[in-house]
């Protein structure tokens, strides 16, 4: 982590909760008892330049952000939060079952600010509320193709792990990674008969536990269906996603 990152954090720490420091220990020494919540957050700022209103455009009748609302609240999982800075975003959420305990500060949702401080933002604010967060998952709207078998796995993963995240291969044969039950438990064993295979996370799902001392080992979770690979960015983008929700190529496992 640069320094640039952590002068941004300890701002926004001092700014908005009172503490100048950086460090999670600070905020969980806040809350009474055990931690042992997990939340899943979905952030969701206004201001989408490419597609207007993006995150609640409607995608087959439904505003994009219902599909990953429905998934998430489907999990085995505390609560589901929007993180959002727009009432209208907030207020669309709610109806569609999500919570939305604050709206983010404008400033902290304008286009070149990291989306990593919005998540940021979220724990330090649960945890000065007293509340008992152990991990959190991070679901982006505009990676709506989620199963929700799949994402209990992950959960599941998460709890052993202590960190779980959805990644894919880019140009390589999945068949030809050493793994173990399909997932990549450690650098070492991320191997191809070419060398070293370079991996990306994907916004699908991003799960990990506060505190490092926490976090058993690194579990990545390959995704190997090209529809789950689908992150809406551009307007060719939404108009895959509604081919694929118009013409039911996709099994989400629950009804958004």
């Amino acid at each position: 982590m640069n320094e640039q990152v952590n002068r941004q954090m300890r701002e926004i720490a001092q700014t908005y909760f009172g503490y100048s420091g950086i460090d999670i220990e600070h905020f969980t020494d806040r809350v009474e008892g055990p931690r042992d919540r997990t939340v899943v957050h979905i952030p969701a700022r206004s201001g989408s330049t490419r597609i207007e209103n993006k995150n609640i455009r409607d995608l087959c009748g439904l505003p994009l952000i219902a599909y990953t609302i429905a998934v998430a609240r489907a999990l085995p999982v505390d609560r589901v939060i929007v993180n959002t800075d727009s009432r209208e975003i907030a207020d669309i959420a709610e109806k569609l079952g999500a919570e939305v305990p604050f709206l983010r500060p404008a400033e902290l949702s304008a286009d070149d600010v990291s989306p990593g401080f919005a998540l940021f933002y979220a724990e330090r604010f649960l945890l000065n509320e007293g509340y008992p967060l152990d991990a959190t998952i991070e679901m982006y709207p505009t990676s709506p193709f989620r199963n929700i078998a799949k994402m209990t796995r992950y959960v599941d993963a998460l709890s052993r792990a202590g960190y779980c995240a959805t990644a894919f291969l880019p140009n390589t044969e999945l068949a030809r990674v050493r793994t173990r039950n399909g997932v990549l438990l450690s650098e070492e064993e991320i191997r191809c008969e070419r060398g070293n295979v370079y991996f990306k996370l994907l916004a699908n799902f991003l799960g990990r536990r506060l505190l490092n001392e926490d976090k058993r080992w690194f579990h990545y979770a390959l995704i190997d269906d090209p529809v789950e690979l689908v992150d809406i960015d551009t307007p060719e983008d939404f108009a895959l996603a509604e081919y694929i929700v118009a013409n039911n190529l996709y099994d989400f496992g629950v009804t958004p």
